[in-house]
């Protein structure tokens, strides 16, 4: 980590990391989910699965003053090996052998593996102020607070890529390759964007906040066609806060005011495959603090 700072408004980071992240305990668990079908799919876990090891190199410069805020841009870029993704394999004779399933004609199988190098880099600007310190603003506009934070994310990696052919119906005979693709890394959105807009005034503080986020691969497919997607969203909440006394304090939250949905697709976004809705919630609560 280093920082240089060649004056009192001014400072630019540059670190390098490593870092690790272990695949999720479910994934690892050998179990397998089949029916008696022979065309349905089976689930099984992978216990082989490696933890994900990433090399970080990120840059930030930062500026701040009493009337701007704090205004910081940057940028990153993350090398990552042995990323768990989620894919869907015609079943072979050779995964029959490896992961000891049922040799199921035409079947698929689902399972975690570990994804060959990724990369994922970007840029990020986030802004923090208030109007405290605006002298030219009538005092009521003094208590308006504001973050903004966005991020532009460019993510890569290797998908596999499976496909097969109906070469014999008597007896049945498949003809299949297996190949990789380069494509998004799964769960990563290409844009993120945290916006939250307050007011402060004596013991009364509220805030109105919003997080969009792009879509995001969401499970492998065999081909291209077949990947699923988590559907782009837009979630508004507030929150607001009055201090009774210096002990007591009353808060209360709309959390997804506007009802967005969770939504999904598989490869055509205009046609979804799931749209769930859970409508808003509301908090109401006292802190009293001892």
């Amino acid at each position: 980590h280093l920082k240089f700072s060649p004056v009192e408004w001014f400072d630019l980071r540059f670190a390098i990391t490593k870092t690790l992240s272990r695949p999720d305990f479910w994934d690892m668990v050998p179990y397998m989910s089949t029916s008696t079908n022979p065309d349905a799919s089976i689930s099984r876990g992978n216990p082989e699965l490696n933890p994900a090891r990433s090399w970080n190199y990120d840059l930030y410069a930062s500026f701040n003053s009493n009337t701007m805020g704090l205004f910081t841009i940057g940028g990153f870029y993350k090398q990552i090996e042995d990323f768990t993704i989620q894919v869907r394999k015609p079943i072979t004779q050779a995964l029959v052998d490896q992961f000891k399933i049922l040799p199921h004609v035409g079947a698929v199988l689902n399972i975690p593996i570990n994804a060959p190098r990724s990369t994922i880099k970007g840029i990020e600007v986030d802004l923090q102020t208030n109007l405290a310190y605006v002298e030219f603003l009538p005092k009521m506009l003094r208590g308006i607070v504001l973050n903004v934070n966005y991020t532009r994310l460019f993510s890569e990696t290797m998908l596999p890529y499976y496909n097969k052919y109906l070469i014999s119906i008597r007896p049945i005979k498949y003809f299949s390759f297996d190949s990789l693709r380069t494509g998004r890394v799964p769960s990563q959105a290409d844009q993120l964007l945290n916006f939250s807009i307050g007011y402060d005034i004596g013991g009364f503080s509220a805030r109105a906040s919003m997080h969009y986020q792009t879509e995001s691969l969401d499970n492998v497919g065999v081909i291209t066609e077949n990947d699923t997607y988590t559907d782009a969203f837009t979630r508004w909440d507030i929150s607001m806060r009055q201090e009774v006394t210096a002990a007591i304090k009353l808060y209360l939250n709309f959390v997804n005011v506007t009802n967005n949905p969770d939504g999904s697709y598989q490869f055509i976004p205009d046609k979804p495959s799931s749209i769930q809705y859970y409508g808003m919630t509301v908090d109401f609560g006292i802190q009293w603090e001892f």
